[in-house]
């Protein structure tokens, strides 16, 4: 069910050959508040998904703020319980929040009147998950 699935965004950049591993090596990973930094360039600045490393020009993808915000939209639109960052102390603590942008964008739906999406009322906004639910899919012999 939808309203129990939360959509789970990292807030570091990998580059591109990490990309298509699963490793949890952390040299392979740099802070979102870093890719704002000095050391790297978008042509997008903070909005883009993809920044190059001055020295070498190695390419890191992150979640920009564009993608990030279609990512809450896309949650506030399918029904589902919520986002959640991976990593909070990566986000970046001025200019270009990744949690501030996904704020951002929930109060924008909530007080549309165009709105196709009903945002829950709730007293506050909370980016944190309530609870969870380890579960295991049974999947048939024959398909393993």
């Amino acid at each position: 069910d939808p309203s129990q699935l939360v959509l789970l965004t990292p807030l570091f950049a990998r580059p591109d050959a990490a990309l298509l591993g699963h490793g949890r090596d952390a040299a392979l990973r740099r802070p979102w508040h870093e890719m704002l930094g000095q050391k790297f360039h978008s042509a997008d600045g903070m909005n883009g998904d993809v920044f190059a490393e001055h020295s070498t020009k190695k390419k890191w993808w992150a979640s920009g703020l564009i993608t990030t915000r279609s990512k809450v939209q896309h949650v506030l639109d399918g029904g589902y319980a919520g986002i959640g960052f991976r990593d909070l102390h990566h986000d970046s603590h001025e200019v270009g929040s990744q949690v501030q942008s996904a704020v951002q964008t929930i109060r924008e739906q909530a007080s549309s009147p165009q709105a196709t999406t009903k945002v829950p009322s709730m007293p506050g906004i909370s980016l944190f998950q309530r609870s969870s639910l380890l579960t295991r899919s049974r999947v048939p012999r024959n398909e393993m």
